[in-house]
């Protein structure tokens, strides 16, 4: 599992999220931007299995357009899933319309506490609190079965001995009995939480419980503490608090206000929250 931002992630401007993992990659929100960034980071988009929007406002999907645009001329026969709040639908199929790629976009929306599932990976809507609907994404990926190819190739084993042990039946290879614990290994799962936008509220708090990575919203500094309630939004130090008492490991910060530079954010989060990702 990986996940990284996607552009510089300023309010009002860009938010995207990329997770990535085997046989899975996910674009949660889709920025102005995003496109030109993944195409400078080499990124395939024909590996891109859907796209999770959290809510309607510019920043978080103005950049549908221009992914569906490029992805239509570029990979013409690959099909992507957007999913979405009911109020975003309207807006998302009028980009669909306009770059002429209905055919290979399906849109569903989402609601709180569904699941969306995909192979390993189960993703998680819900509620925040922001001035329109807003969605967060819990992601949770379930343990795997591995094999270690190098092990199977070094010891010669049969591929028709594979699916038996995978199955946990014994066999007798060269004389030798082998099981699954000798070629096999299995993954950790992993939970990641996306909030999207979002002022503090006990749903964010729950969802992050014992998450491997918080992705948060933290778009103001203390200073600006008024504008945050105002524009119901969080402060880096509510973004830190929440990570602290959900017992996350990992902390990224994203969405900050453009009067402030990446390490003001990360120096006011360290005040609070001793694992912050710097990105």
């Amino acid at each position: 599992m990986h996940v990284e931002v996607v552009g510089d992630s300023i309010a009002g401007v860009n938010t995207s999220i990329l997770y990535r993992t085997t046989g899975l990659n996910f674009l949660f929100d889709v920025g102005d931007g995003a496109t030109i960034a993944l195409v400078k980071k080499k990124f395939s988009f024909s590996r891109l299995n859907a796209v999770f929007i959290t809510h309607s406002h510019p920043d978080h999907f103005y950049g549908l357009g221009s992914l569906l645009y490029y992805i239509g001329m570029a990979y013409k026969n690959h099909k992507i899933k957007i999913f979405c709040p009911e109020t975003v639908k309207g807006k998302v199929t009028l980009f669909i319309a306009e770059t002429k790629t209905w055919e290979n976009v399906e849109v569903k929306t989402v609601k709180p506490d569904e699941k969306i599932n995909f192979k390993h990976v189960v993703v998680k809507p819900f509620e925040t609190k922001h001035t329109v609907l807003n969605l967060g994404y819990i992601i949770e990926e379930k343990k795997m079965l591995c094999i270690d190819k190098e092990k199977v190739e070094e010891d010669r084993i049969p591929k028709e001995y594979i699916p038996l042990l995978m199955k946990g039946v014994p066999v007798k290879i060269r004389g030798r009995e082998v099981e699954i614990r000798d070629y096999f290994y299995e993954t950790p799962g992993s939970k990641v939480v996306y909030t999207g936008d979002t002022e503090a509220c006990e749903n964010v708090v729950k969802a992050a419980e014992g998450a491997e990575i918080l992705i948060s919203e933290a778009t103001y500094l203390e200073d600006r503490r008024d504008k945050a309630e105002e524009y119901k939004h969080l402060t880096v130090k509510d973004a830190a608090q929440i990570a602290s008492e959900a017992n996350v490991k990992k902390l990224i910060l994203v969405h900050r206000s453009p009067r402030y530079d990446k390490y003001q954010i990360y120096s006011e989060g360290e005040k609070y929250f001793s694992n912050i990702v710097k990105w």
